[in-house]
């Protein structure tokens, strides 16, 4: 009798305290700038009606007390009305509170608002961009092991419940919990981030998928390494010697090399042998792209006849809003081409990249890096009311992913349905980084940083990534994704603008 009533006080003292473990994790508390489901840090303004304020209010406002089950069927009607990535995300992770389930914590880094004044809402295209990726794959994860409450999403993703990949989720009994981290595109803020996340909750966070820009990245790499912290990025491609170092930083998209190749080779097809070239010379990844394409250039017989470089200390650079697009193009008069690096958005080099192609209004090639693959320059287009001649044709830029190329034909499929658009490089490439961190997750022998890191090291390769098969160099670059070159066509689905990037019908093999 005595046994069997210190096995039931046994029994409940550790149900007791394995509740009180998962309601300790959320809500967070007195940060702005972090969030696993208490705030709305994407402010939806374009939201479908009023109807999913409403929705996402309560939910928050539901998860900020705790009271998870209400949460979540806010946050589903929300999704509904509008299927926003942040949304997916904490209705995920408002369900493991629900269910008392064990998980892994991962955060995203992502460029949400701005340091100095307001984010347009095509910059903060840029984070949501990312946070489908994450979110995409958190749902994957967790669907595994409560199926039922995620089975309003199209079937083709409740579907993966019935595979290997939810058999091995389940025998681990570990959801995945994302936590949201708003980078400002601000190095200094993204230091304050770093240090943040190191202690983040007892220093549970496993690893960190960020940032999209190189000078982010760059920025806070030795607090990674010190901290001995994963941090895997979805955008930047520099090649600058601290991003390439066997440390703690991976990536999942590929170095400037392989961007420069291909439009090097496209342009010696062309005879484009005199280009204007606008880049960031404050940029670590603007300037080193601008270096290793004119050295490349030079080789094949080509001349950079113009140079237009962005300055933090010159009002009127390529960098700012006082940047002269009409006397530039007038200055570029003895260029066969115009070539177009931006950097990741740390400066107003996007915006006049934009202004340029509308203003050069199809009179010479344009050629530029993946940067430009966004909507922000059909939008341009269009309000512009220019003929799609102003592009169509006209502009040929590097990406390291299509979606018509990709052998990843499930994760197109799943991106339609969740999306409508399974365009984006970014998407594929967060896909990718969140992707690569389960698997190595769920290799792992004890659930640490160090061992994590060492999980990513030991994995030859990774299968079913959004852009097909994953693999890492010694350095823990990403070595197996060359991409391709698109070009613009019409298309008359986009409604918005009318127009698509495809792949171009003769890429240049790097």
């Amino acid at each position: 009798m005595g046994l069997i009533l210190l096995a039931v006080i046994v029994c409940l003292c550790v149900i007791f305290f394995h509740r009180l473990s998962f309601q300790n994790y959320c809500p967070l508390y007195n940060d702005e700038f972090i969030s696993c489901g208490e705030k709305i840090l994407t402010e939806e303004t374009n939201a479908s009606s009023e109807v999913f304020d409403k929705y996402a209010k309560n939910a928050v406002d539901y998860f900020k007390d705790s009271n998870y089950k209400d949460s979540v069927e806010n946050f589903i009607l929300a999704f509904k009305q509008n299927p926003t990535p942040e949304i997916l995300i904490y209705l995920n992770n408002a369900l493991l509170e629900v269910n008392k389930k064990s998980a892994n914590t991962l955060a995203v880094a992502v460029p949400i608002s701005k340091s100095k004044g307001n984010a347009t809402d095509e910059e903060r295209d840029l984070a949501k961009e990312i946070l489908r990726g994450v979110a995409q794959v958190q749902t994957l994860v967790n669907i595994c092991l409560f199926p039922d409450d995620l089975d309003f999403l199209p079937e083709s993703i409740t579907i993966k419940t019935h595979n290997d990949f939810c058999d091995r989720i389940k025998d681990k009994d570990k959801g995945l919990r994302i936590v949201i981290v708003d980078d400002v595109n601000d190095k200094d803020k993204a230091n304050i981030l770093a240090d943040k996340l190191h202690e983040f909750k007892k220093k549970s966070i496993l690893a960190v998928i960020g940032h999209n820009s190189s000078d982010l990245s760059i920025e806070v790499i030795p607090k990674y390494n010190q901290n001995k912290l994963v941090l895997i990025s979805p955008g930047s491609s520099s090649e600058i010697d601290s991003l390439m170092k066997d440390d703690f930083f991976f990536r999942t998209v590929p170095t400037i090399t392989y961007e420069v190749q291909p439009l090097v080779e496209y342009m010696n097809k062309k005879n484009l042998k005199n280009a204007a070239v606008f880049y960031n010379g404050d940029s670590n990844f603007s300037q080193p792209l601008f270096e290793k394409f004119n050295k490349e250039f030079v080789k094949k017989g080509g001349k950079v006849v113009k140079k237009f470089v962005g300055r933090d200390n010159d009002n009127t650079s390529f960098t700012k809003d006082n940047f002269d697009i009409s006397n530039a193009l007038k200055q570029s008069k003895d260029a066969d081409c115009l070539v177009l690096f931006p950097d990741g958005q740390t400066s107003k080099s996007m915006n006049n990249s934009v202004d340029l192609i509308v203003k050069n209004n199809g009179k010479k090639p344009i050629l530029g890096s993946w940067t430009l693959r966004s909507n922000r320059v059909f939008n341009a287009v269009k309000e512009a009311e220019k003929n799609n001649a102003v592009i169509d044709e006209k502009l040929v830029i590097y990406a390291p992913y299509h979606h018509e190329t990709t052998d990843n034909k499930r994760y197109v499929k799943e991106a339609l349905k969740l999306w409508g658009d399974a365009s984006p490089n970014r998407t594929a490439a967060a896909y990718d980084a969140a992707w690569v961190l389960v698997k190595a997750l769920l290799n792992a022998k004890k659930m640490n940083r160090v061992e994590l890191k060492e999980s990513l090291n030991d994995l030859e390769k990774v299968t079913d990534g959004a852009t097909g098969v994953i693999t890492f160099d010694e350095k823990s670059n990403r070595n197996n994704l060359p991409g391709l070159l698109l070009e613009v066509e019409a298309d008359i689905r986009h409604q918005k603008t009318g127009l698509k990037f495809v792949p171009l019908s003769e890429n240049a093999s790097p």
